[in-house]
């Protein structure tokens, strides 16, 4: 892609203005650069960050109740089965192995995710889930590959999710060949609340400070969710951030929380709180928005490849630049950073077909991007922060 814009010609003496006469490439999530008027609030934590404690079956004594539960799986349906667990919980992290033959006529989600059903009743010791508490997601299930098929089932308790848990199930080839729960946490939370959702978002407001001259907006409508939290060690006094090496089964505790998300005037952010529904205290808060920034290669002086004034600088920020995001179109600042708001899209939505870029923002449909600038476009790259560790 390119940008073609006038060359400015100056003394060398005095600043030379950066004029773009061909750009190249483009863009990234960068973190915002304004501390912003929240940022000292930020709490992280609640169930996304409750770590897994893989461990190996063979890795436990020969007599604990698991592995010899799962020996007995191992000899009616194969010895060469792999059994990975999460000490946490002793729910299976990752079973997989020759498949068992999954005599069925039921095709599509629906049909296999009904045949599932009698397995997940038979081995509820091993799965240590509930058939009752699975529900099936459509969405996150369907064909992979020709003939496999991966069907997703996510967590409620009492009608309410628990956050960020999920079994999944392949079936291919007439066999199921593999199953698991990326986490499947102890769930002893007492699911009825004690505040209600008005009650929480007092709460919150409170933490914020925010007054009654602050414009302060529901961004989604206020949800009950069951988080995982890590275990207080024996006789430790909190939880601990360190590996979990106790017993097997004891490494979760759960808490009801109201999620409660604000947008206030003044402010770029989608601010977002776990709400503990019972005691009242901020579990979490964070800032939701996605911060994007547009760069672009520049010739500082012109485009003839005598280096370095006529060779491309790549990674300059592209100021007052107009983006178009779900045919919304919205500006730069001076530095090329852009904020984007929380939520998700619909095939509807989406632009024409030139859009230049488009990519995935976790928990979101696709993020089709377009950013035109003067009479060429930039394309962008939406990622979340957590991919730009580097």
């Amino acid at each position: 892609m390119t940008i073609a814009v006038r060359r400015w010609r100056t003394a060398r003496a005095v600043a030379l203005p950066l004029i773009l006469t061909a750009v190249t490439s483009v863009f990234a999530l960068q973190v915002r650069e304004d501390a912003g008027r929240f940022s000292a609030l930020v709490i992280h934590g609640g169930g996304a960050l409750v770590d897994v404690a893989t461990t190996e079956l063979s890795a436990l004594p020969s007599s604990h109740a698991s592995r010899q539960a799962w020996e007995r799986f191992r000899a009616a349906h194969g010895q060469d089965w792999a059994v990975h667990l999460d000490r946490r919980s002793g729910a299976p992290l990752l079973v997989e192995g020759r498949g068992i033959p999954w005599a069925t006529t039921a095709t599509g989600i629906d049909g296999l995710a009904a045949s599932l059903r009698p397995f997940i009743a038979t081995n509820k010791a091993l799965l240590l889930a509930d058939d009752a508490e699975l529900v099936l997601d459509a969405d996150a299930s369907g064909e992979i590959s020709p003939d496999i098929w991966q069907i997703s089932f996510s967590r409620r308790i009492a009608g309410i999710p628990v956050a960020g848990e999920r079994y999944l199930f392949t079936i291919g080839h007439g066999n199921l060949m593999s199953f698991g729960a990326p986490r499947w946490s102890r769930i002893d939370a007492d699911p009825n609340p004690e505040l209600d959702a008005g009650q929480a978002q007092a709460r919150l407001s409170s933490y914020m400070g925010l007054t009654p001259a602050d414009v302060a907006t529901l961004a989604e409508t206020p949800s009950l969710q069951i988080i995982p939290l890590r275990a207080a060690p024996a006789g430790a006094a909190g939880a601990s951030a360190r590996p979990y090496t106790g017993p097997v089964g004891g490494g979760y505790t759960s808490a009801l929380v109201w999620r409660i998300a604000l947008k206030v005037d003044g402010d770029f952010g989608t601010w977002v709180g776990q709400v503990d529904a019972h005691s009242g205290e901020i579990r979490t808060f964070e800032d939701e928005s996605k911060y994007a920034r547009v760069k672009g290669g520049i010739y500082p002086i012109g485009n003839d490849q005598n280096c370095p004034e006529g060779c491309e600088q790549p990674g300059y920020p592209m100021p007052f630049a107009n983006i178009t995001i779900v045919v919304r179109e919205r500006g730069t600042g001076t530095a090329g950073s852009h904020p984007f708001g929380s939520g998700s899209t619909s095939a509807a939505d989406r632009p024409d077909p030139d859009t230049t870029a488009r990519s995935n923002v976790p928990g979101t449909s696709a993020f089709p991007t377009r950013a035109p600038v003067a009479a060429s476009s930039v394309s962008i790259v939406v990622r979340p922060f957590a991919a730009l560790d580097e």
